[in-house]
């Protein structure tokens, strides 16, 4: 988990519904040093890791640092990505992991619900069974995909080199090293939050960044065709 100046109060139901997953959970916290959440997670008890890092502002290049930064203390079978504002439900990591499980699959990504900064529910988003050429058009491979940690750790660090796209990236990489090793879960395992602060919305109602991200998702897409 990555978290820089979050909400205490979506960040303490964030942290509560992974712990509650019905699976043993080793957490990871990365962050920032003097971070508020350095003190927010002090309430909870369990199998729970903190790694910080120096000051930065809260970007893409920063987030992704972050994660690379919290890699080395990954000591369980599976890894997940998992937000400081949205929340899982109780069986989400059982269910991926399953799933993967059935015919030896590395990934496995799963419908979600899109919910209002209150968790109500707006809509449900489905996916697709994979398909890498539909992969290259957009990445619908969540970033809180339950992935196997010995395939993850392979393909690490994260790139930074386009904005935004480094779990995108990571999962082509995945695939033209791995081949046919992401599985879909159709039943919702998780409640994104969407509120004015989320980086996505802030992105769309800015030209500029949306101008961008356009120029750099072409530049993206081309190295992968």
């Amino acid at each position: 988990m990555n978290s820089l100046n979050e909400n205490e109060k979506y960040f303490d139901m964030a942290v509560r519904s992974i712990l509650n997953n019905d699976i043993d959970i080793h957490l990871i916290l990365s962050t920032i040093e003097g971070d508020p959440s350095l003190k927010y997670i002090d309430k909870f008890a369990g199998d729970i890791d903190i790694v910080t890092c120096t000051p930065h502002a809260k970007n893409v290049q920063g987030s992704f640092r972050q994660l690379n930064n919290a890699i080395p203390l990954i000591k369980n079978d599976y890894f997940s990505f998992a937000s400081s504002n949205d929340m899982m439900t109780f069986d989400k990591y059982r269910t991926e992991i399953t799933k993967m499980r059935r015919k030896g699959h590395k990934v496995c990504y799963s419908a979600y619900y899109l919910t209002d900064e209150d968790l109500n529910i707006r809509t449900k988003q489905e996916f697709m069974e994979y398909n890498y050429n539909s992969h290259l058009q957009g990445n619908y491979v969540y970033d809180c995909s339950t992935i196997e940690t010995k395939t993850f750790k392979k393909y690490m660090p994260f790139s930074t080199k386009y904005y935004n796209m480094g779990f995108w990236d990571l999962w082509l990489r995945m695939y033209l090293g791995e081949g046919e090793i992401f599985v879909y879960n159709p039943l919702p395992v998780m409640y994104y939050r969407q509120n004015n602060e989320s980086m996505h919305i802030k992105r769309r109602n800015d030209p500029k960044k949306m101008q961008e991200y356009k120029e750099q998702r072409e530049l993206f897409i081309q190295q992968y065709q």
